[in-house]
């Protein structure tokens, strides 16, 4: 896995690229008052998983792994 740095809110911070693959993603359908709709997908692009001063995965205070998603968000709006 490749290590590098990458700037996240302001500041640099070393990460391990992490592969994946896609296992199911779904629309968010949010109906508006008008009669409309809006949908909504979040779609991941990179996924990167935060390394700690001694190059090993970060971990938040629950023990779980601290990761950075690069993504991209899809929407679809139809009027009503």
């Amino acid at each position: 896995m490749a290590h590098r740095k990458i700037e996240v809110d302001g500041q640099q911070v070393d990460v391990m690229d992490v592969d994946f693959e896609v296992t199911d993603e779904q629309w968010s359908r949010y109906r508006l008052l008008d009669g409309g709709e809006v949908r909504l997908k979040t779609t991941p692009l990179k996924i990167y998983r935060v390394l700690d001063a001694d190059a090993k995965p970060a971990v938040d205070p629950s023990g779980d792994p601290v990761c950075v998603v690069h993504h991209t968000t899809q929407v679809i709006a139809r009027s009503g």
